[in-house]
């Protein structure tokens, strides 16, 4: 788990694929319904999320 300020801007970048492509999730405590997000990023590839906090 990470900690974060808000506002703040997260990049995750897909570093090594060790097959089936690189997956993750990111779960935002505090936010409608604790909202969470499934998502793949491709080797050298990155997904960029700005939290508001709004």
């Amino acid at each position: 788990m990470l900690n974060i300020p808000i506002p703040s801007v997260v990049e995750v970048i897909g570093v090594k694929d060790g097959g089936g492509g690189i997956t993750y999730g990111v779960k935002f405590p505090g936010a409608a319904l604790n909202s969470a997000y499934f998502n793949a990023a491709p080797v050298g590839s990155a997904n960029v999320y700005t939290i508001t906090g709004q």
